[in-house]
């Protein structure tokens, strides 16, 4: 990753298909808690997309789609999409404390759809965890 992470300049079809890759994440176990949902939002960053798209996103919060059609969608994006991904992916499996089965299965999908190696994944879930204590801190 060689840059901050942003949505400002991502093609509408890729902001898309990340917003329901993460919906479909939260719903991977058949119930949105409200942590994944905040971590979802924390995101939202709609500006400049058209109505129809937004439309969408906000569907995609009743009924998620297919983790894999979006990952299709997301799998010629940029790096840093990619991996601001791969970032959420992981942060909204462990919103509970524990990553079930279902959400594995969408990380492992993700990291090989998303061209992420072992040792880029590693320090991502580090990276998160990290990120996961100074919030729970409160700073």
């Amino acid at each position: 990753m060689t840059e901050e992470f942003s949505l400002d300049k991502v093609p509408e079809n890729h902001r898309l298909a990340y917003y329901g890759l993460l919906f479909a994440m939260a719903d991977a176990d058949y119930r949105m808690d409200e942590e994944e949902i905040d971590l979802i939002l924390r995101t939202f960053d709609l500006d400049g997309m058209s109505d129809e798209t937004k439309r969408k996103i906000y569907d995609y919060s009743i009924t998620p789609p297919d983790p894999e059609d979006c990952l299709k969608e997301l799998a010629d994006a940029d790096e840093n999409l990619r991996y601001g991904a791969m970032v959420n992916l992981i942060d909204i499996a462990w919103a509970d404390e524990i990553m079930d089965m279902a959400e594995q299965d969408i990380i492992e999908t993700a990291q090989i759809a998303l061209r992420i190696d072992d040792d880029q994944r590693s320090a991502i879930e580090k990276f998160v965890h990290k990120t996961r204590e100074i919030r729970d801190r409160g700073l």
